[in-house]
């Protein structure tokens, strides 16, 4: 009702519709592109976010971001604002950002998608396996799993080249953070094009638990056992089908192709000072 109130101010209506479970805001989102509106205000986190983008993909229907989730990756990379105020004047001015998604299958993202320790990680929040939300929820997931976690051996495909080995994780990033923060490819840009991907191979347990906290600054990037690669596209095979997350919601197993879709989804960003100061 507040938001309503917000959006009235600025001559403009909106319909609120409540999701009922996993999967129904996508369907939401098509019913919405039905009745042609212009743009679909999202509130939530990163996984609400992943439905309505594998609707709107590839069409001319903004996006514009309720930061409301467990931990809000893609809202935090579009610097989008936390009030209802000033999220209706962005509305209001529907100043457009057109952003890269990624693919895996036939499934689009916005953030990362990553395959391995991280991946198992994301299925134990999921599944509220950890008494947190957000950030110390994926800390303590990590800390329970870390020295259990057998390294995984795939064979990865990429613009880059080839690599054949065990790998601690493979992450695909689109934006450059995931887990409500933790930088694991701080290059990745929205919409530059390419794919950034982080390759930890395998190295000891100590080692890894040293390369941990690093993750939050994106300094574990300088570690040896740390790559990183941009891709267009990347085929991943494994000896073993592993489980592949992306916005942190289960998508598919290996194998996979992983590929860029260029300025793929329109969403709504913050208008300049001077508008919002004109608009207060």
């Amino acid at each position: 009702k507040e938001f309503q109130g917000e959006l009235k101010r600025h001559q403009l209506t909106a319909t609120i519709a409540w999701t009922r479970g996993a999967g129904h805001a996508e369907v939401l989102a098509q019913d919405a592109m039905r009745r042609g509106v212009n743009c679909i205000v999202v509130c939530g986190g990163d996984g609400t976010v992943y439905e309505v983008v594998n609707a709107l993909a590839d069409s001319r229907v903004a996006m514009a971001l309720i930061p409301a989730g467990r931990c809000n990756d893609l809202a935090r990379a579009l610097r989008m604002p936390t009030s209802l105020k000033q999220l209706a004047i962005a509305i209001a001015h529907m100043k457009v950002r057109p952003i890269d998604l990624g693919r895996v299958g036939d499934r689009f993202f916005a953030t990362v998608a990553t395959l391995g320790f991280d991946a198992e990680v994301t299925r134990m929040v999921a599944e509220n396996q950890v008494p947190f939300s957000g950030m110390p929820a994926y800390v303590f997931a990590a800390l329970l799993l870390m020295f259990k976690y057998e390294f995984q051996a795939v064979y990865i495909d990429a613009d880059f080249g080839e690599y054949d080995g065990k790998v601690l994780l493979a992450a695909t990033a689109n934006a450059p953070a995931y887990g409500g923060g933790m930088k694991i490819a701080p290059l990745a840009k929205l919409d530059d094009g390419w794919l950034d991907v982080c390759l930890i191979r395998r190295a000891s347990r100590m080692a890894i638990l040293g390369l941990f906290p690093t993750v939050f600054t994106g300094h574990h990037t300088v570690h040896s056992a740390v790559t990183l690669h941009r891709t267009r596209q990347m085929r991943i095979v494994s000896s073993q089908p592993l489980w592949v997350y992306a916005d942190g919601e289960p998508v598919c197993t290996t194998p996979i192709t992983i590929s860029i879709e260029h300025h793929a989804l329109q969403v709504v960003v913050p208008p300049s000072p001077k508008h919002q100061m004109a608009s207060a």
